[in-house]
């Protein structure tokens, strides 16, 4: 809407400005309260009064350059209908006054209303209007493209021109501009800004919480295309650091695990941050990495991706993600499992002694470890004495290993009495576990002649 303050007199013409619109829409003059209106109604009408009478014309523009103006005719007073350009009115009846001018090339156009007698008088006079044209088209000034952090504004305005047919700026006309209802946007979907005299509506622009490239679109009413910006909503600062994938899973000692340590970097909003450095941190000692300390760089989806190789040593640990500027870590469970039997060891029972066919007083242990140290749980442990002489009660026997990678035997010696080895083997290593046994012979138990008996010798001398 434009306003247009003027004092119509004998001297001067009255210059006021409105707003033109195409076929069919109307606009008001009012000259009681001095305003210039836009309306959609043809009983919209111009009132041109005076102390004697009051004529009430309607206006329809058709277009730019050529307007007419219909009269609905004299409602009151004692002077006659005015003649126009074209057309007559009766006295106090209804009338169609046409009013017809081409504009210049500053969109003025004037006409005069005269009185019966064909002159103007101080009562109807000559008035000039300003066109102003209809919205044709709506253009970029700046503001595209450009980007911000979430949630906070951006650095350029959203500027657009509104212009005419002829090019000329349409000053008073509404702009929408409308962001995208969900996802990556500005704070709120659809705001307006209205031209200035220089045809420009400007809009501050505020990004959502959402990071993501979209488009704003301008629009004016009667003009199909539209002004766009093309806006970046950048993730803000770290905020959040969580576990995507890799945990818990477990591996042999000195081997890769078969899932990588995956974690996101959000921001307030949920953001994944990207290029974002992450340290994934392991135990100094024990069970750990290959590596204690070792860094990756969130993507463009603020995911940081290690592959992780565990260290030699079996156990289970934690590693923990962490990103500057978050006080939480994303951990991860680890295993890092033994590896195939290296070696085989004694651990106690050797050397020892028992009375023969009793159980000898310590187990006879052994451990079994990979090529890292690690006790290698359940394997089967074989025990084998000799298969004659001082023996055990039984020749080959079998235990598995626990936890620990120790496999415990309970061993009896056979009836025979002397000492032997029983050597303990497991699959995969190719020396032996090897015992130093004693079967020791038990209490008397029998006394029987062994030689010399039955002989004779002369009396005196030896047998």
């Amino acid at each position: 809407m434009v306003s247009s303050v003027f004092a119509p007199n004998t001297a001067q013409a009255a210059t006021i400005s409105c707003p033109l619109t195409t076929n069919g829409n109307f606009v008001s003059f009012d000259f009681d309260t001095l305003l210039c209106s836009a309306g959609t109604s043809p009983t919209d009408d111009f009132d041109i009064e005076n102390s004697v009478n009051s004529n009430k014309i309607n206006i329809s523009w058709q277009n730019v350059t050529s307007v007419t103006i219909v009269g609905s005719g004299a409602t009151d007073g004692t002077y006659g209908s005015p003649n126009a350009i074209v057309g007559t009115c009766s006295k106090n009846t209804g009338c169609n006054i046409a009013v017809t001018g081409t504009d210049d090339a500053g969109d003025n156009f004037s006409f005069t209303l005269v009185n019966n007698a064909g002159v103007s008088d101080t009562d109807i006079q000559a008035f000039t209007v300003d066109v102003q044209a209809a919205p044709a088209a709506i253009a970029v000034v700046s503001g595209t493209p450009q980007s911000t952090t979430i949630g906070t504004a951006f650095s350029s305005d959203l500027v657009v021109l509104v212009t005419d047919s002829g090019g000329s700026p349409v000053e008073n006309a509404t702009v929408t501009f409308t962001a995208p209802a969900s996802g990556a946007s500005l704070n709120s979907v659809s705001q307006t800004a209205t031209t200035n005299a220089s045809g420009q509506a400007t809009l501050t622009a505020t990004a959502n919480t959402t990071a993501g490239a979209y488009t704003v679109a301008a629009s004016v009413t009667g003009v199909v295309a539209t002004a766009d910006f093309s806006l970046t909503n950048t993730a803000g600062a770290p905020a959040a650091i969580a576990v995507v994938s890799g945990t818990p899973q477990s591996t042999t000692i000195g081997t890769a695990f078969s899932n990588d340590l995956v974690v996101l970097v959000v921001d307030s909003g949920g953001n994944g941050v990207s290029g974002q450095t992450v340290t994934y941190t392991a135990p100094a000692s024990g069970a750990s990495l290959s590596s204690v300390s070792q860094t990756a760089t969130t993507n463009a989806s603020g995911q940081a991706t290690l592959t992780a190789t565990a260290n030699t040593t079996a156990g289970a640990y934690t590693v923990a993600a962490s990103v500057s500027g978050v006080g939480t870590t994303a951990d991860f469970s680890l295993t890092n499992t033994a590896g195939a039997p290296a070696t085989i060891a004694v651990v106690s029972g050797t050397p020892q002694s028992t009375t023969i066919g009793t159980a000898f007083s310590n187990d006879l242990v052994v451990l079994v470890t990979d090529s890292g140290g690690n006790g290698v749980s359940g394997q089967t442990v074989t025990y084998t004495a000799p298969a004659s002489g001082a023996s055990l009660s039984s020749v080959s026997q079998t235990a598995t290993t626990n936890a620990s990678g120790q496999a415990t035997l309970t061993a009896t010696a056979n009836t025979t009495a002397g000492a032997y080895t029983v050597a303990a083997s497991v699959s995969g290593v190719g020396t032996t576990a090897d015992f130093s046994l004693t079967n020791t012979a038990g209490a008397p138990a029998t006394i029987a002649v062994v030689s010399g008996t039955p002989q004779s010798t002369t009396i005196g001398t030896a047998f």
